[in-house]
């Protein structure tokens, strides 16, 4: 074809957005137009031309974590834009969270976008993790033994930050002289640290040697591990405490003895590894959500695993946990915003759902007639939260002075400059035209 054109665009967009522009090559007799398919791509200018030529955009700013791609089409030819994801920023607090000598659960809190993940970690084996990993915002659950000996300190590496959790002794809550032993001279220790069992389960026994008078306790950091006997106690003893029966793959869970960290080991059963596979990686969903999507879990029977939502628009219905093969089932929430991108864990799988975007736009007035001394306008932009866009001129006698940028709802305001005879221009505001008339 004699006029066919060809498209040459940027490698990569920065997240910060910006200008940038699209190379057409096309011989000298061909005219072109040219037109964008998403709403963080505008101002193309020209929007039209004849030959070779370059079409300049505006690139509005990616805040989400993850990439997102739109395309510029000539004639038919479509390019495509692809613009880095917004860097993952992560806050925790408290930042130095304290608890009493008897232990119990303190919770920290994670903040950050949608699809930053992160990770969680303790140094300390009186301090444990439930939660170590996570996307998005969300809570880390941290299981702290009791102190039967001096003030003691923890480092956390949590989402990149480090978190100092201070636990106190048991004589700063009692008034008066320290009680006797002093809790300095009080040392504890097992008679092994680990143990390896069957997928079958059952008691273990482990005994502990201490200071004569000097309290200990033994608490389990697994649900399938129950201490039975020796919970607490004082100066040398045995803890007692019973293995459930595991039906699903290997696994390791730890128990705190007398301030010391005890891992048990617990095999898989001999009939199956319990590997799991799941129907397909990840679903992409229109603006106006879904429900019912299936994905299928393969396993060998009795093989345990659960599923859970990442994002909180994406509902679990169906398929919570089960054993052997099934299906887990869930509702996307319908989009009103920027694309969005989620995640659920499925047999410890990942699972990734992409929704397109949900943003529509509206501007109010859609047109303005003003008198031969020019002056300021203002229009309103009525678009959904986090959907962003830009508002250009593209006559040189309007000038935007406020609102070139925006997300979700805002104001533009332009000023057009003073002139004797009648004429007619335009400005791009979030996808849309306005239409300026100015006459004596």
């Amino acid at each position: 074809m004699k006029c066919q054109v060809s498209l040459e665009a940027p490698s990569s967009i920065d997240a910060a957005g910006g200008k940038n522009a699209v190379t057409v090559s096309a011989q000298p007799e061909c005219s072109w137009t040219a037109s964008s398919d998403a709403a963080w791509i505008s101002g193309l200018a020209p929007s039209s031309g004849q030959g070779s030529g370059r079409v300049e955009f505006q690139a509005a700013a990616n805040t989400s974590s993850t990439m997102r791609q739109g395309h510029i089409a000539v004639n038919g030819q479509q390019v495509p834009l692809q613009q880095q994801p917004a860097p993952c920023r992560y806050d925790v607090s408290p930042a130095a969270p304290s608890i009493d000598a008897g232990g119990g659960t303190v919770t920290l809190s994670v903040t950050t976008a949608t699809g930053c993940s992160w990770q969680a970690s303790v140094d300390a084996g009186w301090v444990s993790i439930t939660t170590t990993s996570g996307t998005g915002s969300g809570n880390v659950a941290l299981r702290v033994a009791p102190n039967g000996g001096e003030t003691r300190s923890a480092s956390l590496l949590v989402a990149g930050r480090t978190v100092t959790l201070t636990q106190s002794s048991p004589s700063s809550a009692i008034p008066g002289p320290s009680p006797s032993p002093s809790p300095s001279t009080c040392v504890f220790s097992l008679q092994r640290a680990n143990e390896t069992i069957g997928a079958a389960g059952g008691p273990v026994t482990v005994a502990v040697t201490g200071t004569s008078g000097c309290a200990r306790t033994a608490i389990s950091n697994a649900t399938w591990i129950a201490v039975v006997a020796g919970a607490s106690g004082s100066g040398g003893g045995s803890v007692t405490f019973n293995v459930a029966a595991n039906s699903g793959a290997a696994r390791t869970g730890t128990l705190t003895i007398a301030g010391q960290l005890f891992t048990v080991v617990q095999s898989a059963p001999a009939a199956s590894a319990c590997t799991f596979s799941i129907g397909s990686n990840g679903q992409a969903v229109g603006a106006d959500g879904r429900d019912g999507v299936a994905v299928t879990v393969s396993t060998a029977a009795g093989c345990a695993w659960t599923a859970t939502s990442n994002a909180g628009w994406i509902t679990l219905v169906s398929g919570g946990s089960g054993a052997g093969a099934g299906t887990v089932k869930f509702n996307v929430a319908a989009n009103t915003g920027a694309a969005r991108t989620g995640t659920l864990t499925i047999a410890g799988q990942l699972f990734t759902v992409d929704q397109a975007s949900g943003c529509t736009y509206a501007i109010n007035p859609r047109e303005q007639q003003i008198g031969d001394a020019g002056g300021s306008v203002t229009v309103a932009v009525s678009a959904g939260a986090g959907c962003a866009w830009t508002a250009k001129s593209n006559v040189s006698w309007i000038t935007v002075t406020q609102g070139a940028t925006g997300s979700g709802n805002g104001t533009v305001q332009f000023n057009v400059e003073a002139q004797a005879k009648k004429r007619t221009g335009t400005l791009t505001i979030a996808g849309l035209e306005f239409k300026v008339v100015q006459d004596k």
